[in-house]
């Protein structure tokens, strides 16, 4: 029996919705934007309840951003988040935390960022550092595994890197040309 990549199914739900609420034709609605904020904010959007024969698309029905927290590191001040997973089981880390991180210094440096955050998913969080390491340097994606390890790739460092509690267990390095941006833990 063949399995099926989670992350390409994602994907692929992703696309199937993005066509869905453009009506199949793949333009974008008009109007439609994002928040206007700083990147260093880590957004929600907040729909409306939707009845089950309404056909409008679900983007015209996203209200408002919620501002989830600040993405900055509280120890070091890195920025620019991404690579956003979300926790899936509590096994330390717990179910619905949401976890990023940072691919800038504080001094906005592109590609110098090595720390890894975590959020509880309400409006007000505030960053928990999980991990900070030159091998994740320019932090480009996450993903969390079953037993709460978090895989970090580094754009930078050129490595993919598994931490868990804290610290790095293992390092992923060739054949990797470049490490991926999000990988299916």
């Amino acid at each position: 029996m063949a399995l099926f990549n989670r992350g390409a199914a994602l994907v692929l739900m992703g696309v199937l919705l993005a066509l869905s609420a453009c009506g199949g034709s793949g333009a974008v609605p008009s109007g439609a934007t994002g928040p206007q904020n700083s990147s260093s904010q880590l957004w929600r959007a907040v729909t409306n309840d939707a009845s089950p024969h309404d056909s409008t698309s679900i983007l015209k029905k996203l209200t408002k951003d919620v501002v989830i927290g600040s993405t900055v590191d509280p120890g070091n001040g890195d920025t620019g988040p991404r690579g956003l997973s979300i926790v899936q089981a509590t096994y330390g880390l717990k179910k619905g935390q949401l976890v990023l991180c940072n691919f800038e210094d504080s001094s906005g440096n592109a590609g110098k960022g090595t720390t890894i955050e975590v959020f509880d998913p309400q409006p007000g969080s505030k960053p928990t550092p999980f991990g900070q390491s030159s091998k994740v340097e320019g932090c480009s994606g996450t993903a969390v595994s079953n037993g709460n390890c978090v895989y970090a790739t580094g754009s930078t460092s050129g490595l993919l890197a598994a931490l868990c509690k804290d610290k790095v267990k293992k390092t992923y390095a060739a054949p990797f040309k470049q490490p991926f941006s999000v990988v299916d833990a």
